[in-house]
C-alpha cells in the first residue's frame, strides 16, 4: 500500500512540475544572435538580452523584475505543493478506516499544510509591505529610483 502512495505522490509531483515548467519554457522565444559569435560575447550580455526578450522589451529586464518573477514562480509552486498535501491528507483520512493512528497522521498532514501556507502568505505580505514602504520613502525623499521596476509601468 505504501508503494501505491509513493507512486501516486511521484506521479502528481511530476505532472505538476512538468506543467509548471513546460508552459514557461515553451512560451520563451529563443535568444537572438547578437552578432558577437559564439565566443565573442560575454555570458552576462547574453543573459540580459534573453531577459529582455522574455519580457518583450528591447532593453534587458531590471534585476528587481527578474527577482519578482522568480518569487511569483516559487509562490505558485508552493501553492501546488499545498494543494498536493491537502489532497494527500484527504486521501489518508478517507482511507484510514477509522484507525486512530492513521486518522491522527492525516489530520497532522492537513494542519501542517495549512500552517505552512499561512506562514508563507504572512512572510510574503510582510516582505511586500516593508519593501513597498522603503521604496515609497526613497521616492518621497527624492532618492534615485529610475528604472527600479516598482511595478507602476506597463
Amino acid at each position: 500500500m505504501k508503494k501505491v502512495y509513493l507512486a501516486f505522490k511521484l506521479l502528481i509531483i511530476t505532472c505538476c512540475l512538468l506543467t509548471a515548467f513546460s508552459s514557461t519554457v515553451l512560451a520563451t522565444p529563443p535568444p537572438e544572435d547578437t552578432g558577437t559569435g559564439s565566443s565573442g560575447g560575454s555570458i552576462t550580455n547574453s543573459i540580459q538580452n534573453f531577459g529582455g526578450q522574455v519580457y518583450g522589451q528591447d532593453e534587458p529586464a531590471h534585476p528587481a523584475q527578474i527577482a519578482a518573477t522568480i518569487i511569483q514562480i516559487l509562490l505558485g509552486l508552493l501553492g501546488i505543493v499545498f494543494v498536493i498535501l491537502m489532497i494527500y491528507g484527504g486521501v489518508l483520512y478517507m482511507t484510514s478506516t477509522g484507525e486512530a493512528k492513521k486518522v491522527e497522521h492525516a489530520k497532522n498532514v492537513i494542519v501542517y499544510a495549512v500552517i505552512g501556507v499561512v506562514i508563507i502568505a504572512l512572510a510574503y505580505a510582510l516582505t511586500t509591505f516593508i519593501v513597498g514602504a522603503i521604496l515609497r520613502a526613497s521616492l518621497e525623499s527624492g532618492g534615485g529610483s529610475e528604472g527600479l521596476g516598482t511595478g507602476t509601468s506597463n
